[in-house]
């Protein structure tokens, strides 16, 4: 691979045998290929890989073999991939990882600070072209799963803010994002859920079990020009999810249920709204203006694609100019296994097949438009 990987066609993450391979999709055979050296093939889809396209090129999350930082990063100037140098932290999951636009990662490491309100975690930053880790510091209030970043803001932590234990002894946590002041001094801090009441009931029954979506914590974000959008996972087996849009222009928020089911890869958030689908294939829109969720069902068109599997299961998604892209296999396994890359118009009224990994020793991993 010669070209720099900033192209608009496109790209995927596929296995191929015991190899990991970056392609574009264009008309014909897949091009621009790339291996990613060093990969940990074993239990790629317990430890979902992830394609990130930033400012200074790509980086693929993806388990090491060698124990190294599972990030893999091509700069652009020749497309050959390299693996970034091994983190402080001890046996760090590759979920941990995340990359912002300017290409700097993000290691947040979970449970690992004893505070007074409970156990919080450390979060590292490696900027880009630094070979040492930087810990960021932290209030003790605030716990951090994930990070992210914007056009407007290079760094969001995503979490939530922890108070004093209730009669339970359990601390309460309230749903945050963090971005630092812009003095460089502390941080700021975004609660949506407390601009009023959302445009849906505040308490959920989910199985069973009460849910509050002013409470818990946020597992991931993303956003652009004030509009928002979150989603956690809660539940024994962590079978339910919250998917929230929050408006800061309007100071208005809402928040959408989903049982049994769970988002597919990344939204999409733009200045006009945010689209999202979930494992089971349901479209999902948060229309800026509007302050509410939408869902419509993609089954109908996507079971076609495999006509003797009792379902389809969404494994990865992104959004290209007004469509879809969607990395989809046969629902039924343990484990799914996307064997397609398809395009549908983002109403969802037909599909057409980009590629198809027929070969049972080949898989779609990650998407990226």
């Amino acid at each position: 691979m010669t070209e720099p990987m900033r192209g608009t066609a496109p790209t995927v993450v596929l296995r191929e045998g015991d190899d990991l391979v970056v392609a574009e999709l264009r008309e014909g055979p897949l091009v621009r290929r790339s291996r990613i050296p060093g990969c940990q093939i074993r239990g790629l889809r317990v430890f979902p890989v992830r394609i990130v396209r930033h400012d200074r090129g790509v980086s693929v999350v993806a388990a090491s073999a060698d124990g190294g930082a599972p990030v893999h990063v091509a700069d652009g100037t020749g497309g050959e991939f390299t693996t970034l140098p091994a983190s402080p932290a001890t046996d760090p999951q590759p979920g941990q990882y995340h990359v912002l636009r300017d290409g700097t990662t993000v290691l947040v490491v979970a449970g690992d600070r004893s505070t007074a309100l409970g156990s919080v975690s450390r979060v590292y930053r490696l900027p880009w072209g630094a070979t040492e880790w930087e810990e960021a510091a932290l209030p003790e209030q605030y716990l951090v799963r994930s990070a992210t970043s914007t056009p407007e803001e290079p760094l969001v932590l995503v979490g939530g803010r922890l108070s004093p234990p209730d009669r339970s002894g359990e601390p309460g946590r309230r749903p945050v994002l963090l971005t630092p002041a812009p003095a460089g001094d502390g941080w700021r801090e975004l609660d949506f859920t407390g601009w009023g009441r959302p445009s849906v009931g505040l308490r959920l029954r989910l199985g069973g079990a009460m849910a509050d979506p002013r409470s818990g914590a946020l597992d991931t974000a993303a956003g652009t020009a004030g509009l928002w959008c979150a989603a956690t996972e809660f539940g024994d087996w962590w079978e339910h999810s919250l998917l929230y849009g929050a408006d800061a222009d309007a100071r208005s928020w809402s928040f959408l249920r989903l049982s049994n089911d769970g988002l597919a890869g990344r939204p999409s958030v733009t200045a006009d709204g945010v689209t999202a689908v979930s494992a089971a294939g349901r479209l999902l829109r948060y229309a800026r203006g509007t302050h509410r969720w939408t869902s419509s069902d993609l089954r109908p068109v996507l079971r076609g694609l495999f006509p003797a599997a009792p379902g389809v299961v969404v494994t990865d998604t992104a959004v290209a100019a007004d469509r879809l892209l969607l990395a989809v296999g046969p629902s039924g396994a343990e484990l799914p296994r996307a064997r397609l890359v398809c395009s549908l118009p983002l109403d969802g009224t037909a599909v057409e097949t980009l590629y198809d990994a027929a070969d049972p020793d080949r898989e779609v991993l990650a998407l990226m438009a």
